[in-house]
């Protein structure tokens, strides 16, 4: 099956990859580059690059302590832990979030590697065995997927379509894997045919080759957005909002510094007869402005035109630039740029209130409710697309695995951990009040401890059975007593 992209969907395309490429030169602090910035020698630009810690902030608090995946099973427990163990899905969950919050799309794939044996006869014959399945998950990076979707509804999706270059004895190729409901295909094609972006007829009559895979979910692909905008398909990045703000900060931060190291190194003022005589001209230098001027050292000389009836100046230039508006406007930009991205100045250690902070872990969940929010959104997300995706390795693991461990699959529960970190006396003295005005303790382990039916029911027998024993020691010792 060949799916050949429209104009439009060539167009889209190109400017995703675009965004993406530009998203990831603000991630990774090229700044000077997106905003189209030269650096020279008497001004270095310099940024501060809060969308970076931003998307930080988002990871290490949605991925610094692992999630639980449970399943009833013990046998569909054990697997499910090997998988997780083996991929290194804890580690790789916050490459997974840092993607989503920067680039606004993360896919998340899995693959299954056959890993075979011959058996060889003497009539030189061999026949291929399965001997075991291994299933890797991985980061794919959005602009390498397209989501061909119908025409009419775009939720309806028809196939994802992965296109990246490959490199086959010195010879390189592009990869097309074209991923249905109902199969897998892939298809490589001569470079010096075609371009990734647009695989014309000339190429799709020549592909080097078609491989199919196993006839029914040989591959795994899970797309989860930042943040889905109504009528659109792919997710937006946290830097959309944010990255305009981003370069006034960096404008002013520039603007300061420069400011200050003025204000550190006073320049030395010469007129014009008196710098002409001390320097030749081929160590005099000119700024933007033609003045001329030579460094000694960390000493700037400076050379200012005089009239002659006056008499020869020397003096030190001293700056008396006022920066209080400056500070107080770059202030006003970093709070701007963390409300959009919706980061509490708590997250990054800068309490807006003074003093040591938060007096208690309700009033601090009050004040990051927004990061909250957003926190949620994203965990809703992934745990759907984990769910889904260790829920068909076990489908897997039951269908095409020779030595197969499990029979069924099992549904996946994800236990995921609290933002910031628990208050434990805190939480102890909201329980004893809710158990003062009235409250079971059944009520107080799941809506305070967050505990499931099965636990909370754990815990009510042990109690039983301890409240019972005591009972029988204590009727024991009475009837000892007695005797």
């Amino acid at each position: 099956m060949v799916i050949k992209l429209t104009d439009v969907e060539k167009s889209n395309l190109k400017k995703r990859k675009d965004k993406y490429e530009r998203y990831e030169k603000l991630f990774n602090d090229e700044h000077a580059d997106v905003y189209d910035v030269e650096d020279n020698k008497k001004k270095k630009y310099i940024s501060f690059n809060y969308l970076r810690k931003a998307s930080k902030v988002m990871a290490d608090g949605l991925a610094k302590n692992p999630p639980r995946y449970m399943v009833p099973e013990k046998d569909n427990q054990e697997f499910i832990e090997e998988v997780i163990f083996n991929n290194k899905l804890d580690v790789q969950l916050q490459e997974f979030v840092l993607g989503a919050s920067y680039l606004g799309d993360c896919f998340i794939g899995v693959d299954i590697v056959n890993l075979e044996e011959f058996e060889e006869y003497g009539d030189g014959s061999r026949i291929t065995n399965i001997k075991d399945i291994e299933y890797i998950i991985h980061f794919i990076h959005p602009k390498h997927v397209i989501i061909k979707t119908d025409e009419v509804n775009k939720r309806k999706i028809q196939a994802y379509i992965i296109q990246s270059k490959i490199e086959i004895e010195d010879k390189e190729y592009y990869k097309q894997k074209i991923i249905t409901r109902n199969s897998v295909e892939e298809y490589y094609y001569n470079a010096e045919l075609t371009t990734q972006d647009n695989l014309d007829e000339k190429a799709l009559e020549k592909s080097l080759t078609k491989t199919v895979q196993h006839n029914l979910n040989a591959f795994l692909i899970q797309h989860v957005p930042n943040l889905v905008v109504p009528g659109e398909i792919y997710g937006q990045s946290d830097y959309v909002d944010g990255e305009k703000i981003q370069k006034i900060i960096n404008e002013l931060i520039t603007q300061l510094i420069d400011i200050f190291k003025k204000h550190g190194n006073p320049r030395l003022v010469l007129s014009g007869s008196v710098f002409d005589s001390m320097f030749e001209d081929e160590n005099v230098e000119e700024d933007e402005e033609g003045n001329k001027y030579v460094n000694i050292g960390e000493v700037e000389v400076v050379r200012v035109e005089s009239d002659g009836d006056e008499q020869p100046m020397v003096e030190m230039l001293t700056w008396d630039a006022k920066t209080t508006d400056s500070l107080e406007l770059l202030k006003f930009a970093v709070n701007q740029l963390l409300s959009l991205m919706e980061i509490s100045p708590e997250l990054l250690g800068s309490s807006q209130t003074g003093g040591n902070g938060p007096e208690s872990g309700r009033a601090l969940t009050m004040r990051i409710i927004s990061t909250l929010n957003k926190v949620a959104r994203l965990r809703r997300n992934f745990d759907y697309s984990l769910k889904n995706i260790l829920y068909v390795v076990q489908l897997w693991e039951a269908k095409y695995q020779p030595n197969k461990r499990i029979s069924s699959p099992e549904k996946v529960d994800i236990m995921w951990d609290e933002f910031y970190p628990e208050d434990k006396l805190e939480k102890s003295q909201i329980a004893r009040e809710m158990k003062n005005i009235g409250f079971d303790l059944e009520t107080i382990l799941k809506e305070q401890y967050n505990y499931t039916q099965e636990q909370v029911d754990e815990i009510l027998d042990r109690i039983a059975n301890n409240m019972n024993n005591t009972i029988m020691k204590n009727q024991n010792k009475r009837l000892n007593f007695n005797s």
